[in-house]
């Protein structure tokens, strides 16, 4: 997999590598969802929820009725 690789040589998984890793886990779907997109971000289905996952940042929000909020894994 992709991820970058701290000073020390150990190797970092980037926060879409997480999600896929504990969906993967926990038998949850995450995938895209074609042409649906917010602030320029891809949206992806991670479950039965609506995410963005915002790389350059680290972050990752998911939709709650009409708005988007952060979130984490837990």
């Amino acid at each position: 997999m992709g991820g970058t690789v701290n000073p020390d040589g150990a190797n970092e998984m980037s926060v879409k590598e997480l999600i896929e890793a504990y969906a993967r886990d926990h038998s949850l779907l995450f995938r895209i969802k074609p042409a649906r997109m917010h602030n320029s971000h891809q949206i992806y289905g991670f479950g039965n929820v609506s995410i963005i996952v915002d790389s350059l940042n680290q972050k990752v929000y998911a939709q709650n009725e009409e708005t988007w909020s952060l979130e984490t894994l837990e």
